[in-house]
């Protein structure tokens, strides 16, 4: 007996249900999103230290 998974995704043999994929993908999301925020501004701290001492 083969078990059809339609269009659910899987991993190996295990098949991921869309529910449990979707909250991780949102983390993911927020968590680039802070990361490229916080590290925009670091190429210029050399030159705020150069300029304001």
């Amino acid at each position: 007996m083969s078990a059809s998974t339609g269009s659910i995704p899987t991993t190996g043999s295990l098949a991921v249900p869309t529910a449990r994929v979707m909250p991780w993908v949102a983390v993911w999301g927020a968590v680039f999103v802070c990361s490229w925020g916080g590290n925009q501004f670091s190429p210029l701290l050399l030159m705020y230290e150069e300029r304001a001492h």
